[in-house]
């Protein structure tokens, strides 16, 4: 038997830089993702700026060239909760407020920051005697999607339920169409429930010509859903309600989370989220879902705090904000609080919910806070955190991830072979080139038996 080690995707945390600490003056409180294109990162801030009412900037993926390129005003939108989108030449975003009514805008602008334009106003809402309605939504929190010749979107309250909307529009700022209402909530007693979820917080994901996406309220607990509908309007299905939470007597638990804040990440026919409260620790939740509703999966749920004081501690992470980025099949998401300062947490599982790490723990100097999903590209995962840095503005950050290390030792004819991440997998292939598949069973250390057949290992994930 030959034995070759190849380590073939990232694993655990080796280097961390903090790129940028907003000052105020040139941002502060990135709450949104990030955009990357080409060798170029693209976010927003929600305050901080000429105005103090959020800007769009930009910088390079080694932390240099930063620039602030654009400020919003009020009137033309302020308090971005979410990144940029690429649609053409152009980046697309939300603001949560600002604009003509005060209720929020959809924005176009050039790379350089010339070409502002507001391509959409959120109309006024009226109280209704229970909640604010009005024909279109107001407070976009979430990002858009692009799908064709149309953006896609989420308004966290408002329209005919007063509990927000899904909308689309022309890339040109015409054609607004709302797809979906969601319905107004009742109160049982304990919470806020109704039939299809409430308050969208966070924006959509696309799979063929259907959008999945999660509310943080509503539904039949009032905990919140995940959803999906088609891209005209059509469809609109509940595939999850999230269960009642009871109090264990330290924290508010159930077998499932509660309250999903991010969007959603999508592989094939499955879905996988977060949650910011309940689960089994009651500090949140990592979540599987198929696309057609069956087979929920709690595949992580975050532990208690260790301390009885601010700011509380753990060893993983607690409330995770942020989405989920995926890389082969495995999950990387940002914890807001919680971890060895309190300040959150950067984590990687599986998707079939093994091997869970954390990957690093924020101090609150680097960074703290993060509420937005990570980039991963070339072994490093890139963020923006809404608190901490020199100036508790907030930071950009870069994470570089090393690999794991694969050993084969010969002892007598067996060949031992260990490696120092549960995360991984071990896997054979007959030739160098492939086809490479795991070897079942097999954790550090695995014992192979030596024969007259050549076998070829690697760890992968």
């Amino acid at each position: 038997m030959v034995a070759i080690l190849v380590a073939t995707i990232p694993a655990n945390a080796s280097n961390f830089t903090n790129f940028h600490n907003f000052s105020g003056s040139d941002g502060a409180k990135s709450r949104g993702g990030l955009l990357l294109y080409g060798n170029t990162l693209f976010g927003t801030t929600t305050y901080g700026g000429v105005g103090g009412s959020g800007t769009i900037f930009k910088i390079n993926t080694n932390g240099l060239g930063f620039t602030n390129f654009f400020s919003f005003s009020g009137s033309n939108g302020a308090a971005a909760q979410a990144g940029v989108i690429l649609s053409g030449n152009n980046l697309y975003g939300t603001t949560a407020i600002g604009g003509s009514s005060d209720n929020g805008t959809v924005f176009k602008v050039n790379f350089d920051g010339t070409g502002f334009t507001n391509i959409y106003n959120f109309t006024a809402a009226t109280f209704s005697g229970s909640f604010y309605t009005n024909r279109d939504g107001a407070n976009p929190y979430a990002g858009l999607v692009s799908f064709g010749s149309a953006l896609y979107g989420t308004t966290y309250s408002a329209g005919s339920g007063g509990q927000g909307t899904v909308f689309k529009l022309n890339a040109d700022g015409t054609g607004f169409t709302n797809l979906y209402n969601f319905t107004a909530t009742a109160y049982n007693g304990s919470s806020y429930t109704n039939g299809d979820g409430a308050r969208p917080y966070a924006g959509l994901v696309l799979s063929g010509n259907t959008f999945y996406g999660t509310t943080y309220s509503g539904g039949n607990s009032g905990n919140g859903t995940v959803f999906k509908i088609n891209a005209d309007g059509t469809g609109f299905t509940n595939l999850h309600h999230f269960t009642a939470v009871s109090f264990d007597g330290s924290y508010f638990t159930n077998g499932d989370g509660a309250s999903p804040q991010s969007g959603l990440a999508v592989s094939g026919l499955a879905l996988f989220g977060t949650t910011i409260n309940g689960g089994m620790g009651g500090n949140g939740a990592v979540f599987r879902v198929n696309t057609d509703g069956s087979g929920f999966t709690n595949i992580y749920s975050f532990t208690g705090f260790t301390n009885g004081s601010f700011p509380f501690i753990n060893t993983d992470g607690a409330n995770p904000f942020s989405g989920l980025t995926l890389a082969g099949n495995t999950l990387y998401g940002t914890a807001y609080y919680g971890g060895t300062a309190g300040s959150g947490t950067i984590f990687r599982v599986q998707t079939d919910g093994t091997g869970f790490a954390n990957l690093y723990n924020f101090s609150g100097s680097d960074g703290a806070n993060v509420n937005g999903p990570l980039i991963f590209n070339s072994n490093i995962l890139f963020g923006a955190s809404v608190n901490g840095g020199i100036n508790n503005a907030g930071t950009v950050f870069a994470l570089s991830l090393s690999v794991p290390v694969l050993t084969i030792q010969l002892v007598g004819n067996f060949a031992i072979l260990s490696w120092d991440d549960s995360g991984f997998h071990l896997q054979a292939a007959p030739a160098v080139t492939g086809v490479y598949t795991n070897v079942p069973g097999a954790v550090s250390p695995h014992t192979n038996v030596v024969n007259s057949s050549e076998k070829f290992f690697r760890v992968s994930n």
